[in-house]
């Protein structure tokens, strides 16, 4: 599924299964972290952690839970090099 929708001042909105955006976007490392979520690591501007809850906080203030189920694979992806 692929829907391109032109906007009045220029900009796209494209609505694509993530899978299709992560492939195209190859190269480009980062992370789903959540159904709709995937970033680079070096957007990831800090973290939260409220007892087994984990959400980061992403540029522009936004601010992601991380799913349950990824929480530990989240955690080692940011702490390494």
């Amino acid at each position: 599924m692929r829907h391109d929708d032109p906007r009045t001042d220029g900009s796209h909105l494209v609505l694509i299964r993530m899978a299709d955006a992560v492939a195209e976007a190859h190269p480009v490392t980062g992370m789903s972290f959540h159904r709709s979520w995937r970033v680079a690591k070096d957007k990831v501007l800090s973290t939260k952690a409220n007892g087994r809850n984990l959400a980061l906080q992403l540029q522009g203030d936004i601010w992601v839970t991380v799913a349950r189920s990824r929480v530990a694979e989240v955690r080692r992806w940011l702490s390494s090099t």
